[in-house]
């Protein structure tokens, strides 16, 4: 008879731990869905179905410190140095393409003196 207390007192224990397991995985997947809900929802500043403009702005210009060096003491202070410009130094446009395939024996570069691709050369060019 032993055998069937000891399998109704644990009857209760079983059932709480059944209750609290479902208790813990309900609560589990409330907290997923809220984070899955938080994450898929666009900001409040965004309004769904408005364009949206990536505007990029221009990186600053790099400022050099002021010099830390002794100064000379009749000056008003130290020389500011020049400020480097916000636009780039002006490239050289590349030469134009020679596109005029039909002729071969059109070079305009007959001074060139490159016999790197000649397999006979010995450099002697008469």
């Amino acid at each position: 008879m032993r055998t069937r207390e000891t399998a109704a007192a644990a009857r209760p224990a079983r059932r709480g731990s059944l209750v609290a397991a479902l208790v813990l995985a309900a609560l589990l997947v409330v907290g997923v869905a809220a984070v899955v809900r938080a994450v898929a929802a666009p900001p409040d500043d965004v309004v769904v179905g408005d364009p949206v403009r990536v505007t990029t702005s221009p990186a600053p210009a790099p400022t050099d410190a002021a010099p830390t060096g002794p100064t000379d003491p009749a000056s008003s202070g130290p020389t500011p140095s020049p400020t480097p410009s916000s636009t780039p130094d002006a490239v050289e446009p590349a030469p134009p393409v020679d596109r005029d395939d039909d002729d071969d024996d059109d070079h305009d570069d007959e001074d060139d003196d490159d016999d790197s691709n000649d397999e006979g050369s010995d450099g002697d060019d008469g």
